[in-house]
């Protein structure tokens, strides 16, 4: 394995944990909190995150569909 193949994985996986940190820190903070009572807001968070993903995930499916078939008409 060359030296820039290992330097180009190091800076992607250094450029993919801020996407880690901006989606899961919520999630770990709320967590941590001592403060009782915000226990729902973990859920609320955990919720719409999911279905958010499975929306786009869905729409995502669909317009691929669209992309395969119209070559087979």
């Amino acid at each position: 394995m060359s030296l820039e193949l290992l330097w180009v994985a190091l800076l992607l996986g250094l450029s993919g944990s801020t996407h880690c940190l901006s989606m899961c820190g919520g999630i770990a903070m709320s967590m941590s909190s001592t403060t009782s009572g915000h226990s729902h807001l973990t859920w609320f968070y955990s919720f719409g995150r999911l279905l958010s993903y499975a929306v786009l995930g869905g729409l995502a499916g669909y317009l691929g569909s669209l992309v395969a078939f119209e070559g087979d008409s």
